[in-house]
């Protein structure tokens, strides 16, 4: 069990690496074009992989008004039905015993390089501005 966490531990640093060097060599390469300080184009991109990781990091099972129907006459009628389940769901004593694995939103571990990889640029820019 140890070995499985240092090997996915050593693929997660591993592929934020990867993910920063991408984001460098595309911010190097806008900075020369665009006539802009490397550092700024290295804080863009970091930003741009934080606002990206934080979005795959999500998934879950939504929750609310549907928009399956939006726009159509009887939009109001055909929603109720599926709100009233979805209400009746949360109502039942099963819902919230298990609440940790019925919850909204849950995390996906898989893709948190691109978040690290963010960071990793971030916290290189900060660094190197000082």
């Amino acid at each position: 069990m140890v070995n499985n966490k240092s090997k996915y531990a050593a693929n997660l640093l591993v592929l934020s690496m990867l993910f920063s060097a991408i984001c460098a060599c595309i911010a190097w390469l806008a900075s020369r074009k665009f006539n802009i300080q490397f550092n700024d184009s290295i804080f863009y991109a970091g930003m741009f992989l934080i606002v990206i990781g934080c979005f795959t990091l999500m998934k879950g099972n939504p929750s609310g008004a549907s928009l399956s129907s939006l726009g159509q006459d009887n939009a109001k009628s055909s929603d109720s039905p599926n709100l009233e389940a979805i209400r009746e769901q949360y109502k039942s004593p099963e819902y919230t015993k298990n609440f940790k694995n019925d919850r909204i939103l849950k995390i996906n571990l898989k893709l948190a390089p691109l978040l690290l990889g963010g960071i990793t640029l971030v916290v290189y820019n900060i660094l190197t501005t000082w």
